[in-house]
């Protein structure tokens, strides 16, 4: 456990582009890209994400993808569901 935790905390990162090198700048959260283990971590991170799922509803991820998918009658009952998936206690917008 002290490899992963040490893999997700003191990071930092720096921009570099057409000969402009920025300073370095703490980065304090996500999971290291390309570490083979960010995609096992990534399912940890978002699972809470992923609770919740009421009828005609559907959540999916894959790697560091998430989306939200909703069924209805019509289309502004689709929406409806989609905004309560965002809105709602422990839904997209409290995760994030």
């Amino acid at each position: 456990m002290l490899f992963i935790d040490r893999l997700l905390k003191d990071c930092r990162t720096r921009l570099k582009f057409d000969g402009y090198v920025s300073d370095w700048v703490e980065v304090n959260n996500g999971i290291v890209q390309g570490d083979p283990l960010s995609m096992i971590l990534y399912l940890f991170y978002n699972a809470d994400l992923l609770d919740n799922v009421k009828k005609g509803e559907a959540k999916i991820a894959y790697v560091d993808n998430a989306n939200f998918y909703a069924e209805g009658s019509s289309f502004e009952e689709a929406y409806g569901k989609l905004c309560n998936m965002m809105t709602r206690e422990g839904g997209g917008q409290e995760w994030s």
